[in-house]
């Protein structure tokens, strides 16, 4: 990367949640719980682990998303869906 993709990216995700509520389909106390914080936030994170059992060790890849500036948003939209999915799936586990 020729630059850090940081701030256009948490820019980006800000003006996604702030156009859903000026037009009116999320509300206040859900733009609150889905708003990245900047001070919290970091770039996604990439990584290998690599393959030993495999011939020639080929890797898989791994990202690590865990304070990225969308993360709150999956965790609003996991609250919501959590309890549907649970119910749905629960006779097939």
């Amino acid at each position: 990367l020729s630059s850090n993709p940081f701030n256009e990216i948490f820019d980006k995700v800000v003006q996604l949640l702030g156009a859903l509520r000026q037009k009116g389909l999320i509300r206040k106390w859900q733009y609150e719980q889905m708003m990245p914080d900047r001070t919290k936030c970091e770039l996604a994170h990439l990584y290998f682990n690599p393959k030993t059992h495999k011939d020639g060790i080929p890797v898989r890849p791994i990202e690590s998303t865990i304070h990225a500036a969308t993360t709150k948003i999956s965790k609003f939209l996991d609250k919501i869906l959590r309890p549907i999915f649970d119910d749905k799936c629960k006779d097939t586990t």
